[in-house]
């Protein structure tokens, strides 16, 4: 894993491998962005077939930059997504929803992979107990949209419990 960034509860990593992902669903949305990657510094999001994303669906949230505001759009959110955060995101403007408290988890996630154009993992604390531990983790992967530079984030959101 790489760098390491810290903000209360929120820690951020720059993978340059898979070898930090617990989640099947991490490992299997990386081996897929890895391989559309190819020899490009980003994948096409063209290159990315429906049925490619089918068995990761509940676990989905699809957000496009709107460009120099810095503000995404929720394109798509998995049932486990919108029971996880409180509601239905798709279509949403993540500056409209900057009062959630989960609004900064996200776009951390977000500016890193989108700056850094590498997959990030974002993990924050949910529940610690003396005897329960869980935490929302989510893969952000980078996509560029038509060549240009990261317009598209992927991010894979499960629930690790320790």
């Amino acid at each position: 894993m790489g760098g390491l960034l810290a903000a209360d509860d929120i820690v951020v990593y720059c993978l340059s491998d898979d070898g930090g992902l617990s989640a099947p669903e991490h490992r299997s949305a990386y081996r897929l962005w890895i391989n559309l990657r190819g020899e490009s510094a980003l994948p096409r999001w063209r290159a990315l077939r429906p049925d490619q994303l089918a068995p990761l669906m509940p676990f989905v949230l699809l957000v496009d930059d709107l460009g120099a505001r810095r503000d995404y759009q929720v394109k798509l959110a998995g049932s486990l997504v919108d029971a996880v955060l409180g509601g239905s995101l798709t279509g949403q403007s993540l500056s409209r929803l900057s009062d959630q408290d989960w609004v900064p988890f996200l776009m951390s996630g977000i500016e890193t992979a989108t700056t850094e154009g590498k997959p990030t993992l974002v993990t924050r604390r949910l529940i610690e107990t003396a005897t329960r531990s869980q935490k929302l983790a989510t893969l952000f992967l980078p996509f560029s949209h038509d060549d240009a530079d990261c317009r598209i984030i992927l991010a894979i959101n499960t629930i690790e419990q320790g």
